[in-house]
């Protein structure tokens, strides 16, 4: 059994983390939950992601794993999950990073489709909004002195968007993203991220900028308002094809409930699958803001708590089966009276304050 062998290769701990099992294996990196132990009955879940073995001399890798820190790291704000620290252990690079109790969009989409049913058409248009936050807050992203690193993700899929119990929508893996001061290079004629959700721009010799990632958004809620791959075709070869072409099923056809509301939420899609960049939303800002008009309409899924209950409601079991952030325990202490007779141990500005006015 192939789990057999991965759980005799799991680490007890990785730096002062310990692990609980593991999540996943990526293309460069294991994905571990791990708890932080520390003072106090200082106690919560992580998640560390620790370079291959089987990779750690590889440079390409390297630099992308510290890409990834340094980029995600210096964005705050609560759609983009939160990086803690990098370190190296035992040789190995590794990423910690905050835990979200959730599920991808991925999951989402699968659960959806076990039940038979398609996602009402505001709640797509409310999570949609709260990626354009993240993104924009990534897109924004300036150095020391003020000037635009020029991020672009790059790979905004249903995999890279979780979904936490609290309906807080964040985005996670700035693996391949694409800033000023990057360590890794794309070779000429290398596509990265995924064809399904690839912006026609990526695939040509054209400049790229933010508006890549707002086509794969809508390509991304296009396949959960329709329930399928929106350009994904037999081949590699086809698929990229029908990127380029922007060949895409009317959603309308689709989807025949709520007619004006499906017409109004697929003008803004298709705006933002335009094969013109120049033609998309100019930030993530603007298509948020269309997103959120869309959401407004009904306003059954605007605020996260909505969207949180809505979720409990779908997959509840799922969602109990998740860990549990640890709450700390703490220990009562009663301080002694302070004696003015006793000597000021240095740095007790208190106890000094005390004595002059003895």
């Amino acid at each position: 059994d192939p789990q057999d062998g991965l759980a005799a290769e799991m680490p007890q701990s990785i730096g002062r983390y310990m692990v609980e099992r593991r999540l996943g294996q990526g293309g460069m990196a294991d994905i571990f939950l791990c708890r932080q132990v520390g003072m106090g009955g200082f106690d919560r879940l992580v998640v560390v992601k620790q370079v291959r073995s089987d990779l750690r001399v590889r440079d390409d890798v390297i630099h992308m794993f510290l890409d990834e820190a340094r980029i995600a790291a210096q964005i705050s704000y609560s759609n983009v999950v939160q990086i803690f620290e990098i370190d190296e252990a035992g040789g190995l690079l590794y990423l910690v990073m905050e835990y979200v109790k959730g599920v991808s969009l991925a999951a989402l989409q699968r659960a959806w489709q076990e039940r038979q049913q398609l996602p009402p058409l505001d709640l797509i248009a409310a999570l949609g909004a709260q990626v354009c936050a993240g993104l924009h807050a990534a897109h924004e992203l300036r150095d020391q002195s003020g000037q635009p690193l020029a991020v672009v993700h790059r790979d905004i899929s249903p995999q890279n968007l979780l979904l936490s119990s609290h309906g807080i929508v964040k985005i996670i893996d700035f693996g391949i993203a694409r800033a000023k001061n990057r360590l890794a290079r794309t070779a000429v004629g290398q596509i990265k991220g995924r064809l399904a959700y690839l912006a026609p721009e990526l695939a040509g010799s054209g400049a790229i900028d933010r508006r890549v990632d707002l086509f794969s958004l809508a390509a991304v809620m296009h396949e959960l308002l329709s329930g399928r791959l929106l350009f994904e075709r037999s081949n590699d070869i086809a698929t990229l094809g029908a990127v380029l072409t922007g060949d895409m099923p009317s959603l309308s056809e689709l989807r025949t409930e709520e007619a004006a509301q499906i017409a109004r939420l697929e003008a803004v899609l298709r705006q933002a699958l335009a094969t013109n960049p120049a033609q998309r939303p100019a930030t993530a800002a603007e298509l948020g803001s269309l997103l959120h008009g869309v959401a407004m309409a009904t306003g059954r899924y605007v605020s996260a708590p909505q969207v949180a209950e809505y979720l409990h409601e779908l997959i509840p079991d799922e969602l109990q089966a998740l860990p549990e952030h640890q709450v700390p325990t703490t220990t009562k202490h009663v301080l002694p009276p302070v004696d003015p007779d006793r000597e000021s141990r240095p740095g007790s500005a208190v106890v000094d304050r005390e004595r002059r006015r003895g």
